[in-house]
């Protein structure tokens, strides 16, 4: 088991450029190009709307939280 899981975690690490740029984000940024900023730019975005969602779900979260526990004081 420990085995298994040294050897994913080997994989992982030596593919971690590769499983972790789009296609289009890789071929657009090539360090040192003039099109570097506009492939940088294009990944930033992506990561935004990727965490758009779970930043939502979060505010929603703990504002019901706060909620709950100002309603739990008050009720005592």
């Amino acid at each position: 088991m420990r085995k298994a899981a040294l050897l994913t975690l080997t994989f992982a690490m030596t593919m971690a450029g590769q499983l972790l740029a789009c296609p289009n984000c890789k071929d657009a940024y090539t360090p040192g190009s003039t099109g570097a900023s506009i492939g940088e730019s294009y990944s930033w975005s992506v990561l935004f709307m990727l965490l758009m969602p779970l930043a939502t779900v979060a505010v929603i979260t703990l504002r019901i939280a706060y909620s709950a526990k100002k309603n739990r004081n008050t009720d005592l």
